[in-house]
């Protein structure tokens, strides 16, 4: 009985484990050799298959299918579509950007120009003086009031003393900007531009 089992042990041990189907559904090619051989394949890429130390069957396939698209990648036509591919992605992209400020402006261009009408601080009304930009209604109101207490304004360092909205420089330069005048005479260096005077 010893004799039997011994010699079926033998038998076991002394076939070539390759040719099972097993080891052939699990691997590529013959067993590693040596620890310098696994480690080769480890760095081309591969799976080892640590029950038999041979190439994971499943990885030699994933690693043969990547560099046929490597391959294929780098013919000179697929180079060439590639190329074309990504400078129509870019001339598209630029067309847009294009677009887009075009729009922008066209948006600008149908705003109409602010148009200012010139207002004398002397004459105008409160509600001729409300509707200058740099005025608005506290800024009538103290206009009027100082010409109704004090007369009217001599010149534009007349109207800065007398009325306080205007004390700040900021804020008659701002007035004067949109169109409010002292005797018909804007603040020396802030005049309206012409192309926004009616």
């Amino acid at each position: 009985m010893a004799a039997v089992v011994y010699a079926l042990l033998l038998a076991g041990c002394g076939g070539d484990g390759t040719a099972s189907q097993a080891y052939q559904q699990a691997c590529h090619g013959e067993p590693l050799p040596d620890q310098q051989a696994i480690y080769q394949a480890e760095a081309d890429g591969y799976r080892i298959n640590s029950r038999y130390r041979c190439i994971d069957r499943q990885s030699w396939q994933e690693v043969q299918a990547a560099m046929a698209r490597l391959e294929h990648a780098r013919r000179p036509e697929v180079q060439a579509r590639a190329e074309a591919a990504a400078d129509a992605e870019h001339a598209q992209r630029l067309a847009r950007i294009a677009e887009r400020a075009e729009a922008r402006e066209q948006a600008q261009a149908a705003v109409a120009p602010q148009v200012l009408q010139p207002v004398d601080a002397n004459r105008g009304s409160r509600e001729q003086l409300a509707a200058v930009c740099g005025v608005d209604h506290d800024g009538a109101e103290a206009i009027v009031l100082a010409r109704q207490q004090g007369g009217p304004f001599t010149d534009w360092a007349d109207l800065v003393h007398r009325v306080v909205p205007f004390s700040a420089a900021q804020s008659a330069v701002a007035a004067s900007r949109c169109g409010l005048t002292v005797n018909g005479h804007s603040l020396a260096g802030a005049a309206p531009a012409e192309s926004v005077l009616r």
